[in-house]
């Protein structure tokens, strides 16, 4: 097994670990950080397998996208908790 061959299998790893934080976690800012690693993680694999522009659009829309939502998410609930978590 190759350097390349590990990243990838490394890189898909994290995605799929971060996903699963998405899926399970309730705060929004720890929802952002995995959603923007994930996002990372399939730019750099993109990169790897040799699509430059494919990697570069998903680098900047995954970047943009986390910052809008992490703007509206900071801005609609109190302190980054779900409206059902206030316990």
């Amino acid at each position: 097994m190759n350097f390349l061959t590990f990243a990838c299998i490394s890189l898909a790893c994290i995605m799929v670990i971060s996903s699963i934080i998405i899926l399970v976690v309730k705060r929004f800012v720890v929802i952002l950080i995995a959603l923007g690693v994930s996002s990372v993680s399939l730019a750099i694999i993109l990169g790897i397998l040799g699509a430059p522009y494919a990697s570069s659009f998903e680098l900047s829309v995954g970047v943009g996208l986390v910052g809008v939502l992490l703007i509206i998410a900071t801005s609609l609930t109190k302190e980054g908790k779900a409206e059902d978590d206030q316990t």
